[in-house]
């Protein structure tokens, strides 16, 4: 196995326990998002949704915000 290989192996083996978790965790969102499973799970379902969704925007549009606001403010000098 040459170095890039080890690397690509050493990127798959620490993402995909990553990956397990994130299906089970909407695996649970979408099984417990409904009232009739109870009102604490669809509550922490939700906020589970949003973290998910709000985890999977494009990394742009969650810093450019940031860059607004820092390309904005008055220039010290």
């Amino acid at each position: 196995m040459n170095c890039r290989q080890k690397g690509r192996y050493e990127l798959a083996r620490r993402i995909f326990p990553l990956c397990e978790d994130f299906v089970l965790v909407y695996h649970f969102v979408e099984s417990r998002s409904h009232f009739k499973s109870g009102l604490v799970n669809h509550a922490l379902a939700a906020a589970l949704r949003a973290f998910l969704l709000e985890t999977h925007q494009p990394r742009r549009n969650r810093l450019r915000p940031v860059l607004f606001t820092h390309s904005s403010s008055p220039h010290r000098s």
